[in-house]
């Protein structure tokens, strides 16, 4: 080996020592010492099957989801929004400090129910309307819901039925009997549920706001209960 050859062998080799020990004075440099000894600070366990419960602060997407069991939305005020737009701008249901309200697409919040939390509050009132009767039902500013009830023809064992609903300020009828159904806002004007042309059950407002209901095919009595919120 010629000197030439021993002397470019050497520089190579100084070269690449100098070079390595720069390179870990760099990584030495940038590297962090762990924030707590172990075994604390470790990184969170990943969603899993396992029966610890797990919390995620960032927003969780999913295409379906089952519940099978209990389902919580802690808080005091939060929403269960439909369609694409969250919060008090969407339409849903949401928890306003306890109690629990509704809200249409284009509507308003409104309250689902009492304060007893019971199936669209308390009874207020109720009774059976003969067939080929009418009878006023006298409703109040806590009057939310009348629901209906009741055979419509003798040895028939479909039913009449259905419920009068206030949503915005305003009375909607759902009706049926057998296969047949009616729907419709409830106003000054009689209007009614319709078997083969002849009127099951006949329902409009009076002056006072109170509802004035009709029926027809005997021989029924069309009970009714009134839910106040």
């Amino acid at each position: 080996m010629t000197t030439t050859t021993k002397r470019t062998l050497t520089q190579f080799l100084v070269l690449t020592v100098a070079f390595a020990f720069a390179l870990s004075v760099n990584y030495l440099h940038a590297w962090t010492s762990p924030p707590a000894n172990p075994p604390n600070n470790n990184v969170a366990a990943p969603i899993n099957e396992g029966t610890t419960s797990q919390t995620k602060n960032g927003i969780l997407g999913v295409n379906a989801l089952a519940v099978f069991g209990d389902l919580i939305l802690s808080g005091t005020t939060n929403y269960l929004n439909f369609g694409t737009v969250a919060g008090s701008s969407g339409y849903g249901l949401r928890n306003n400090s306890g109690t629990v309200e509704y809200k249409n697409s284009g509507g308003s919040w409104a309250g689902v129910g009492g304060s007893s939390g019971g199936s669209g509050g308390s009874i207020s009132t109720s009774g059976g309307i003969p067939a080929g009767t009418t009878q006023t039902i006298t409703l109040t500013s806590d009057s939310l819901i009348v629901q209906f009830f009741g055979p419509f023809s003798a040895g028939d064992m479909a039913q009449t039925g259905g419920f009068i609903v206030k949503q915005g300020g305003i009375w909607k009828a759902y009706l049926s009997a057998s296969i047949r159904y009616a729907s419709f806002d409830l106003t000054t004007t009689e209007q009614c549920l319709l078997n083969s042309g002849i009127a099951v059950v006949c329902a409009r407002l009076d002056a006072g706001n109170n509802m004035v209901v009709r029926t027809g095919i005997p021989p029924t009595v069309l009970y009714y209960f009134v839910f106040d919120k």
